[in-house]
């Protein structure tokens, strides 16, 4: 499970607890805005549930992409400049390469996708390759973007497949929060009786705190 210390990858741990007999956490530092209360939180939560936690340093990416989200000063949700190019399919890709060789079956991840497209429904594979041309579209500001490209719909529906194409395994990448809301976060971890904890100790990557 990619564990950021935040709710949403908290609600995927739980989620993923459920479905399978063994659970692991994943957590990265690359040098974002509450790094160190991120993985404070990750490791708290992990010792609480009994999870092995892996820590995987990427500060190196600090000095490849150029925005304030790992600028280290404190920011806020909808700023301009605060995406990170790549980063989820990064952090997925490394993921699932130590899930691959360390016995894992499947990676959760906690992402919940976005609606918003008239061309949601349109093919992204012609002629047995990816239609770059149906990508782009999708991502055109008049289209109204509701979430980062790489949280969206297309990048969750093409991950899967894409990944596993590149690694020649069977290791399915899920995404159990996928079309569902945060009110259905809010409810696995107050079936699992982590809300009230959660609601003030786990982390938003912009500010550090819930």
């Amino acid at each position: 499970v990619l564990l950021s210390g935040g709710l949403d990858s908290l609600a995927t741990l739980i989620l993923a607890q459920g479905e399978c007999t063994e659970v692991g956490a994943i957590h990265f530092t690359y040098g974002q805005t509450s790094y160190k209360e991120e993985k404070k939180y990750a490791e708290e939560i992990c010792e609480k549930l009994k999870v092995p936690l892996k820590v995987i340093p990427l500060e190196f990416l600090n000095g490849v992409v150029n925005t304030k989200y790992t600028s280290g000063e404190e920011i806020e949700f909808g700023e301009p400049d605060i995406f990170v190019p790549n980063r989820n399919l990064m952090f997925i890709t490394i993921a699932h390469a130590y899930c691959q060789t360390n016995g894992y079956d499947a990676l959760y991840v906690g992402l919940y996708g976005d609606a918003e497209f008239s061309d949601l429904d349109k093919p992204v594979l012609k002629e047995d390759r990816i239609d770059a041309e149906i990508i782009k579209r999708r991502f055109k500001e008049e289209l109204d973007v509701k979430t980062f490209p790489d949280s969206s719909d297309y990048f969750i529906r093409m991950v899967d497949p894409f990944i596993q194409s590149q690694s020649g395994t069977d290791v399915a990448v899920k995404f159990p929060l996928f079309k569902k809301t945060k009110s259905y976060a809010f409810e696995v971890l107050d079936n699992a009786g982590l809300l009230e904890e959660a609601k003030y100790k786990s982390i938003s990557c912009y500010n550090g705190s819930l």
